[in-house]
Formats: structure tokens, C-alpha cells, sequence
């Protein structure tokens, strides 16, 4: 068991910094094609109902992502363990997920039906299940080594 824990902990620290990694790149590769006036949002039929300059979009996006994952290093920081960061995993996996798809759909056609995100909300409850889980909180809730 110690060896899963060791595992399943240091993923959950890298996590963080990956997605935010994989997501700067992703908007390095795919700026040119993105148009001036991008959809940031989009109806339950996936339709885009409102609108963004590109620049004010990729920002807001990852200023949500850095803070969360500043949350999450903060709190870990605080606590020393991370048994209760079943919330802040999900909010990350889930905007992360969100954002890659608002992306790859304003470069496309900007059609983006709710179904495409469910993937996310799976992703996001897995890694909400392994960040609240007993084999991070260590023995008795307490700390781990």
C-alpha cells in the first residue's frame, strides 16, 4: 500500500502543473487559427450564445486554472495532506476538460454539444475519488510520509 500512496500522491501534485502545461501549449499551437472574436459560451443545444475577444478569453481561462491549482498547492501546504481535495481536483479536471473543448470548437466550427463534456465530469470524478481517497490521507487521517 505505501507504494500506491506514493504513486497516487505525487500524480495528484503533478496534475496540476500538467493540465496547466498542456492547455499553454495547446493555446501556442492553435492561436493562429483561432478567430478574433471567439464563443465562450454555449447552450445546452451547443450553440454559441456569447462572445469574446480570443486574448480575454484564453486569460480568464487561465487565470480560473492557475488559481485553482494555487488553491490546491496552498492548501496542501496548510494541511499537509491530501485527503480533502476531492472538490478542487474535480473544479480542475472538469474547467480544464471545458476550456480544451471551448477551444478545439471555436477552431473548428464553434459547435459545441453538452455531450462532449460529460467525458470531463467522469475525468474529474475519478481524480475527486483519488484526491478524497484514504490512500492519500494516509493512516488515521493523518499525515503521510
Amino acid at each position: 500500500m505505501p507504494g500506491l500512496q506514493v504513486l497516487v500522491r505525487r500524480m495528484m501534485l503533478v496534475l496540476p502543473i500538467l493540465l496547466l502545461a498542456i492547455l499553454i501549449g495547446y493555446v501556442i499551437e492553435i492561436w493562429k487559427w483561432l478567430p478574433d472574436r471567439v464563443a465562450c459560451h454555449f447552450n445546452l443545444a451547443g450553440a454559441p450564445d456569447d462572445w469574446s475577444s480570443k486574448g480575454t478569453f484564453v486569460a480568464i481561462f487561465l487565470i480560473v486554472e492557475s488559481g485553482i491549482s494555487a488553491w490546491i498547492y496552498i492548501k496542501m501546504q496548510m494541511h499537509q495532506r491530501c485527503g480533502s481535495f476531492g472538490i478542487e481536483y474535480f473544479l480542475l479536471v472538469l474547467t480544464s476538460y471545458a476550456f480544451w473543448l471551448s477551444l478545439r470548437a471555436n477552431v473548428q466550427d464553434a459547435h459545441l454539444p453538452i455531450t462532449r463534456v460529460l467525458p470531463g465530469v467522469l475525468y474529474g470524478l475519478v481524480c475527486a475519488l483519488l484526491a478524497s481517497s484514504r490512500v492519500l490521507a494516509g493512516p488515521a487521517g493523518g499525515p503521510s510520509n
